[in-house]
């Protein structure tokens, strides 16, 4: 009975959450697009520093106005001007090589789900404020398979950031200015980064794990996604540091995933989850094919209709009649 209670209350709580942002939804988008835009232009200028501040400012307040008015797939576009904006301050050849990765990255998966446009600044974000391990499981489940790329993408995008403030310093220092010495610094940095290469596989591997096992036709099969993929990423992780000696640390590792099973189990609960309870088996055939049919319906709640009774005061009709 317990229990029960307490569903019913989350249950309440979700509808109420739910009613409140479909009623709000034309001002609560836009702040929260902006919001979004203007904190995720402000990262990648701490990413990609190489411009005076207050030059960037109005860039990015402008931006995040029009980006709270336009379709978040946009922001990939504002992120990626920002970025060549900065680095033209370094020089052309460092432009030249992000160009062409955002080219390859657009070539490969952008052109074909627009939704996608987004994720690659959005990953390398998260990358900056280290909340890199909360992706691949989330992404997998939500997104699936279409989220590979992306994340690839983004995860290259952070590593450039970094060794382009090398790239910086020995173009700052050194005597060589020879034709494309910086991207050289820079491609041959990312491709012996043995870190880069443990991320990259890892989180390939969870995502396509997170979105098979979120296909199984089981009703519980998203809480098996959630925990068997965060204990995969994490091994994937530590086998990767122990093999390579790599330098992330042991505890943030478990504290994202633990974090992570926890923010998926709420967005799930948010999107519906399934009251097993009330699950309905249905069999039907036709010329062809046997049809077996498992359908689980979401817990929801129906608010109680108030009956309010309106009492008015009666006409004193004899009193009108005397007049």
């Amino acid at each position: 009975m317990n229990n029960e209670k307490i569903l019913t209350r989350l249950a309440n709580f979700k509808e109420t959450v739910n009613y409140y942002y479909q009623e709000n939804a034309n001002i609560l988008e836009p702040v929260l697009k902006f919001l979004l835009s203007l904190g995720t232009l402000f990262i990648l200028y701490r990413m990609f520093p190489y411009r005076d501040f207050t030059t960037v400012l109005w860039y990015c307040l402008m931006a995040s106005v029009i980006q709270a008015m336009v379709p978040l797939s946009v922001m990939n576009l504002t992120g990626n001007m920002l970025v060549i904006l900065n680095l033209s301050a370094i020089s052309l050849d460092i432009v030249a090589g992000y160009a062409v990765l955002m080219l390859i990255c657009w070539l490969m998966c952008i052109r074909f789900n627009k939704r996608l446009a987004f994720m690659p600044v959005l990953v390398a974000v998260l990358f900056y404020l280290k909340l890199e391990y909360f992706l691949p499981v989330l992404i997998g489940m939500f997104m699936g398979f279409s989220g590979l790329l992306p994340v690839a993408f983004g995860t290259i995008i952070y590593f450039f950031a970094i060794y382009t403030s090398d790239a910086s310093a020995l173009l700052t220092t050194s005597d060589n200015q020879a034709p494309g010495l910086g991207l050289q610094r820079i491609v041959s940095l990312l491709v012996i980064d043995k870190k880069l290469l443990v991320i990259l596989v890892s989180f390939s591997l969870v995502i396509f794990a997170a979105a098979k096992l979120n296909q199984l036709f089981h009703e519980r099969a998203w809480l098996f996604s959630v925990l068997i993929s965060y204990l995969a990423l994490a091994l994937l992780l530590l086998s990767g540091r122990f093999i390579f000696e790599l330098d992330y640390s042991i505890w943030r590792i478990f504290l994202e995933c633990v974090l992570g099973i926890i923010l998926c189990i709420i967005i799930w609960f948010f999107r519906g989850i399934g009251d097993v309870s009330r699950m309905e088996r249905v069999t039907f055939e036709d010329e062809d094919y046997i049809y077996f049919v498992k359908a689980v319906p979401k817990i929801k709640v129906t608010k109680r209709q108030r009956e309010v009774t309106k009492i008015e005061a009666e006409e004193d009709t004899d009193s009108f009649l005397e007049e």
